[in-house]
């Protein structure tokens, strides 16, 4: 397992995560008033669901956990393993199904929901990085 790989993974977790912290506004209003914060926004959160998602993709692949049958179940493989819990599994299927709708645009992207899940939900990035760095102790 290349450890080195995986930390600097999470050292992008850290720089784009302090970045979102730095200038989100608190209140919607605020945020709602700014198209270019409103990019930045959901640019950043993006990036971070996909760095999860490389990952857990790299973990996968150096434990040779097999591929999984659909794309949805990349996240299910290192909860099999132990690797992470199910509470976090859950989450990042959640924040891969909003990262699709934010490159794809499936349906409308409301506002509302990426700054809630600036403001409320980005402590998940930081769960996933202390089960993952738990992962690395082991």
């Amino acid at each position: 397992m290349d450890k080195k790989k995986i930390l600097a993974y999470l050292s992008q977790l850290d720089t784009y995560y302090q970045r979102l912290e730095k200038n989100i506004p608190a209140k919607f209003k605020d945020y709602n008033k700014n198209l270019i914060l409103k990019g930045f926004c959901e640019r950043t959160l993006q990036t971070l669901i996909k760095i999860c998602i490389d990952i857990t993709n790299f973990i996968i692949k150096e434990e040779k956990l097999g591929l999984p049958s659909e794309e949805e179940d990349i996240f299910k493989k290192l909860q099999q393993d132990e690797i992470i819990s199910k509470e976090i599994t859950s989450t990042l299927r959640n924040m891969k199904k909003f990262r699709n709708v934010l490159i794809h645009r499936y349906v409308e992207v409301k506002d509302e929901l990426v700054h809630d899940y600036a403001v409320n939900q980005r402590s998940d990035f930081m769960k996933f990085k202390k089960e993952i760095l738990q992962y690395l102790k082991k």
